[in-house]
């Protein structure tokens, strides 16, 4: 039996312990709210500080190792972080935000299974928080890519296929949407237009090609359109294509294989657009799915099936079928326009999606070609300082690079470049596009040889199987036969410029002002011979003259560009376009006569050009007789001292002018 007043005192015991419980705890508690002020102001190791204390004193205390693990995720501590996660899910199973870190850390880890299986469970607990949305869907591209894999498809279509319906969005594509369709052949057994509100003839050559035309008001928005073009398909299988886009008879060979093979039921497509200046884009897309499976399309512009095949986990795969896709090659003017049209739609998009790399890689490339520098320069930056998603091959990101890289190349800050280039070569090893570049940035700096080495290289691997951009084949020959001229091998020199072959005017263009911009940068390089070289080659050419003398005027040198315009002229370059700037030259000629040397020579031609301009004949022959006295070997001043006399009805004198200047160049 217990002794008298032996019951308070046990009493009072439990008391004070629950009490010493009740301090220890407020105590931890307290700990953990100074912890994540400390969290807040960035100070993470002061942080891990308290919560171990904390947890010293309540060893299962809510939320103290989820906090202690994102302590160590900020310091790059993966392991130490999943560790305190897992700690915190022992104790709490259900601790979302524990889940949730567990997710992002096996992410960073590449453990993309173990990440899964934390975030959708996550997701399972709190299926609208926006933060586990994003590493979810994240996990999920990972762990698609990671499945994905290329293969070769035979060019030997069978004798029977699975029917197939081409479903395609259209207004105003008259021009290419014969060609489209005419490139199918015997494909398709249904093709679906969709018109938006075409006013040319699409919708009769649709018709008159067996298409069945179906029409949508256009709500501003891409994949409500495609998704309409959908629910006619009545093909076991889907094949979505632009107007602008073309197939070849080995690519229909191939589609008829792969509907046929039972692979897998959606297949990814090289897209290759040809650019202005040479240069191929090569993309990949989904392109052909097997219908039935409910698949739509996700994007208000640059639309996409790839975020449902992600989270409906439907089979993919990769091929080497190709695409020639059109639409790039437009007049500037036309592309001006494509960009005007798309950036309100990307900006709205942003509005919904603030963290999608791939929209600010969009914005960033449309502000940069509406000459928005500061603005498309901030978007691509958005790019490369995001997370990178993991995918086989990331686009966004080496267009990004790309973009940036000619922008401040075009700026001529050469630290600059040379940072962003060992960056980006970090992320696409040996990509001939990059090597390129690498290799123009080393001639510039003076190291021929090595940018020779570059050059080659990247001519080698052109016609590797790549995404990205192609760089300009016939382009790389021009240079590497200047660097061979630079280096005295002119012989190897010829040998590329005949490797070249046929050249048009947008390689012509990009040669003349990487040679003009070498000898404007350094005079020792020797670039001058190969620029004389292909003023020989093209000196019948006006659009060669044309850019030498553009090239001319963004290196200062105004009187050399006054004489390639009066050679682009003579070769047969419209008035129109010559004569605006070589007024504009002659309007900012040196306004103060210099005794000798090449301002002397620029004041003479300025003033003459603006004589002849006000109809001052007289004193503009004046000038450039003067001119001839001071540069007596130069053809081009008797050609101006020509035309002024020609001007003065001096008919005679003028042609026996003109010819001494022929004879000159002879």
């Amino acid at each position: 039996m217990p002794k008298r007043g032996s019951r308070p005192r046990k009493k009072q015991r439990k008391q004070r312990k629950r009490t010493d419980h009740d301090e220890t705890l407020r105590a931890a508690q307290e700990l953990c709210w100074q912890a994540v002020a400390d969290y807040e102001r960035g100070d993470y190791e002061r942080a891990i500080a308290r919560l171990r204390e904390a947890l010293r004193r309540r060893p299962r205390l809510w939320d103290a190792h989820f906090l202690l693990g994102a302590c160590y995720h900020k310091l790059g501590r993966l392991e130490e972080a999943a560790w305190e996660a897992e700690a915190e899910l022992r104790a709490h199973p259900d601790h979302v935000l524990a889940l949730s870190l567990l997710g992002q850390v096996r992410l960073s880890q590449g453990r993309v299974s173990e990440a899964l299986a934390a975030l959708e469970r996550a997701h399972q607990l709190d299926p609208g928080d926006a933060e586990i949305q994003r590493y979810l869907y994240r996990a999920r591209i990972q762990a698609f890519e990671q499945e994905r894999r290329e293969v070769s498809v035979p060019a030997e279509p069978p004798a029977k296929w699975p029917s197939i319906s081409v479903c395609m969005i259209v207004r105003d594509e008259e021009a290419t949407l014969g060609r489209c369709l005419d490139s199918l052949r015997d494909l398709a057994s249904q093709i679906v237009i969709v018109d938006t509100g075409s006013q040319d003839r699409t919708v009769e050559v649709a018709r008159a090609r067996g298409a069945e035309v179906h029409s949508f008001e256009w709500v501003g928005d891409f994949s409500a359109a495609r998704n309409e073009s959908l629910r006619y398909a009545r093909g076991e299988w889907i094949l979505w294509l632009d107007a602008d886009d073309e197939l070849s008879p080995q690519a229909v060979a191939q589609i008829k294989y792969v509907v046929a093979s039972g692979w897998a039921d959606a297949y990814t497509f090289r897209v290759i657009s040809p650019l202005p200046d040479g240069t191929q884009d090569i993309g990949f897309h989904t392109r052909l799915f097997r219908n039935g499976l409910g698949i739509r399309f996700y994007g208000r512009i640059h639309e996409s099936v790839y975020p449902d095949l992600v989270s409906k986990g439907i089979r993919s795969l990769d091929t080497d079928i190709t695409v020639v896709h059109h639409g790039y090659e437009s007049d500037p003017a036309a592309l001006k326009r494509k960009h005007e049209r798309n950036l309100p739609y990307l900006e709205q998009e942003l509005e919904r999606h603030p963290d999608n790399a791939s929209l600010w890689c969009y914005v960033g490339l449309a502000r940069l070609s509406l000459g928005d520098e500061v603005g498309g320069e901030e978007a691509l930056w958005r790019v490369i300082e995001a997370q990178p998603l993991g995918l086989y091959f990331d686009q966004y990101r080496f267009w990004a690079w790309a973009s940036l890289l000619r922008l401040y190349m075009r700026r001529g800050e050469d630290a600059t470049v040379h940072e962003l280039l060992e960056k980006a070569l970090g992320e696409f090893p040996q990509h001939p596009y990059l090597v390129a570049i690498q290799g123009g940035v080393a001639v510039k700096a003076g190291d021929v040889a090595g940018g020779l080495q570059l050059l080659t290289e990247a001519h080698e691997r052109h016609d590797a199987p790549i995404y990205g951009l192609r760089p300009n084949r016939k382009l790389l020959a021009l240079q590497i036969a200047a660097c061979h001229m630079m280096l005295g091998r002119s012989e190897e020199g010829e040998k590329w410029l005949e490797q070249a072959g046929e050249v048009g005017s947008a390689e012509i263009g990009a040669y003349i002002r990487w040679l003009v911009a070498l000898c404007a940068h350094r005079r020792d390089l020797g670039a001058e011979k190969a620029l004389e070289k292909a003023q020989q080659r093209w000196s019948r050419d006006p659009e060669m003259w044309k850019e030498v003398a553009l090239a001319y005027e963004k290196a200062g040198w105004n009187a050399a560009a006054y004489g390639a315009w009066m050679q682009a002229i003579e070769c047969g370059l419209p008035n129109e376009e010559a004569v605006p700037r070589m007024m504009a030259l002659s309007a900012n000629a040196v306004a103060v006569e210099a005794d000798d040397g090449p301002d002397r020579l620029s004041f003479l031609v300025g003033r003459g050009m603006l004589d002849l301009q006000a109809g001052r004949y007289i004193e503009a022959a004046g000038r450039f007789a003067e001119l001839v006295g001071v540069s007596p070997k130069d053809p081009q001043a008797y050609r101006y001292l020509a035309v002024a006399l020609q001007k003065m009805g001096r008919v005679e004198d003028a042609i026996q002018v003109w010819q001494a200047a022929r004879v000159m160049d002879s």
